[in-house]
């Protein structure tokens, strides 16, 4: 990969949710993400199934510790700023959920700290929807309908 492309500094790839007895609830595919696409969705990657380069560090930082619930989104924003990702389409890493996890748990302390971040980076309603809708449109262009039919269906479950 790094001869292929060398600007690439960030490798995602999907990521398999699974329940608290290891249980597979539905695979989640990526795209390649961008600072723009994370700053208009949100998380729309997995810091579970994400390889970067090392000498990234250098320019970007580590955590920011004062932050305890955004903290990954936080830092893949500014890793986002500094170079391009690319996305592997296979599932590299599980996420497990279940209802005791510290952001099901402090859901208004989630938010708080997800507005300290978003502050002076203010991205419109409607662009938000349109990097939805790219996002949807790359998953139908892939041919991947099972993907956006098992996400409906994890949708209106909750």
């Amino acid at each position: 990969m790094r001869k292929k492309n060398p600007e690439v500094g960030l490798v995602i790839g999907d990521m398999s949710m699974i329940d608290a007895h290891d249980k597979k609830i539905r695979n989640v595919r990526y795209i390649r993400p961008s600072y723009k696409s994370i700053l208009a969705e949100g998380m729309v990657l997995s810091n579970q199934s994400s390889l970067w380069k090392r000498s990234l560090h250098g320019s970007v930082g580590y955590l920011n510790e004062q932050l305890h619930y955004n903290f990954d989104y936080e830092w893949f924003l500014r890793l986002l700023s500094k170079t391009t990702a690319t996305h592997i389409p296979f599932v590299l890493a599980s996420l497990r959920v279940h209802d005791q996890t510290k952001t099901f748990l402090n859901q208004p302390e989630f938010d708080r700290e997800n507005a300290i971040i978003l502050e002076g980076r203010r991205t419109f309603p409607f662009i938000r929807n349109l990097y939805k809708l790219r996002r949807y449109s790359i998953h139908l262009l892939r041919g991947q309908f099972s993907h956006l039919f098992e996400q409906m269906k994890y949708r209106l479950k909750k």
